[in-house]
């Protein structure tokens, strides 16, 4: 639950310094990381592990959209259809699902 946590948390401090072109200092973004982890450490708490999951999928630009995945081994094509439970993004190639947990999309 913890990585889920984190790698959710930091999609979205990535996401939101992109889109602002903020320089942050290292301090301030150790601090912001650490409020925002105990945040999301008690949205775990009190709400279903579902709930972040549903929050990360919306938050997604890959999800519904064909994709081209560079893995360790090779290269992938498929539609984006879902995160799982693990966090792991799930496309469909070929008829076929796959769960995906290392890879960079371009």
């Amino acid at each position: 639950m913890v990585k889920k946590l984190l790698a959710y948390w930091l999609m979205l401090l990535a996401t939101t310094l992109l889109k602002k072109n903020e320089n942050v200092s290292p301090i301030k973004l150790v601090q912001r990381f650490l409020f925002e982890l105990e945040r999301l450490y008690q949205i775990s708490l009190e709400k279903e592990p579902q709930f972040l999951i549903q929050q990360w999928t919306k938050r997604s630009s890959t999800i519904g959209k064909s994709i081209t995945i560079t893995l360790p081994n090779g290269m992938l094509r498929g539609r984006a259809l879902r995160v799982d439970d693990d966090g792991a993004l799930v496309i469909s190639n070929k008829g076929k699902t796959q769960r995906i947990i290392v890879g960079d999309i371009i």
